[in-house]
């Protein structure tokens, strides 16, 4: 949406482009707020092809990375919820980038060292083992910690999307 061409066409003066078809008007990008707006992203690394603990001594599931996963916290309120997203990939060997997306204001954007993060992990996701020397390494959990992540835009279009000439 920040195109040169885009901005490039919306701040034309009117009569410089000799097609009728061309409004510059409708160059400049409308935007709107939905749901996911502003929602933050950071990403945690999983090992490949780590296992999901099941309950009542059930064998583990493994994970292969064409499938899609999404776990649960046990944390249910709008501050303390947590889902670590996986989506598919093609190469099962390589690390698998987990997606946290919460509200603003969630309680993982005011922790910044990896002890803490995989404490608040470890309380949200007890059936993993992510106490020291775990599922994940210190390393990852302070990079984790440490990360700012980013924020989803509001939603946004171009009226005109194409220009053409009718000459």
């Amino acid at each position: 949406m920040n195109s040169k061409v885009r901005q490039c066409l919306h701040n034309a003066p009117p009569g410089t482009w000799s097609s009728n078809c061309l409004k510059s008007s409708k160059f400049q990008p409308k935007k709107f707020t939905s749901p996911a707006s502003f929602l933050r992203i950071k990403v945690l690394q999983l090992p490949p092809q780590f296992e999901i603990p099941d309950a009542d001594g059930k064998p583990p599931l493994k994970t292969f990375s064409q499938d899609i996963y999404a776990i649960r916290s046990v944390n249910t309120g709008p501050r303390t919820f947590l889902s670590l997203g996986l989506l598919p990939m093609k190469d099962n060997t390589a690390v698998r980038p987990t997606n946290i997306i919460t509200r603003p204001d969630h309680g993982i954007w005011k922790i910044t060292n990896g002890k803490s993060m995989r404490e608040y992990f470890q309380q949200a996701f007890p059936r993993f083992n992510f106490q020291e020397g775990g599922l994940i390494s210190n390393e990852e959990w302070d990079r984790f910690a440490k990360a700012e992540g980013t924020r989803f835009p509001p939603c946004q279009y171009s009226p005109g999307l194409a220009v053409w000439d009718t000459s």
